[in-house]
């Protein structure tokens, strides 16, 4: 993707009916320990802007659904755009030595 894409340039967002939000509008996201870890891992390798704009989508329910696949997690969101798009957060596998 282009670095210095302005996403400002596509429009307000479109509202979602019976979006998956966000249980938090504000501070940190995941419940338990294993939430946090796993947070805190993201943030350590994701990009600024995309965690920040991925949180907004979230506190303001625009994700359509999700699933947790292994080594994966896939999202549905919607965007400015008429039709959702999908965002992918993959992670590797641990080895059964690394557990």
């Amino acid at each position: 993707m282009n670095p210095r894409v302005d996403f400002r340039e596509f429009g307000p967002r479109r509202p979602v009916s019976g979006g998956v939000e966000a249980r938090s509008r504000r501070g940190a996201f995941g419940r338990t320990a294993w939430g946090r870890a796993f947070i805190d891992a993201v943030e350590r390798m994701a990009e600024p802007g995309r965690l920040s704009r991925g949180r907004s989508y979230a506190r303001s329910g625009q994700v359509v659904s999700y699933r947790i696949e292994r080594g994966a997690v896939v999202g549905e969101v919607q965007g400015s755009q008429p039709r959702p798009f999908t965002a992918t957060c993959t992670i590797r596998l641990l080895r059964p030595e690394e557990v």
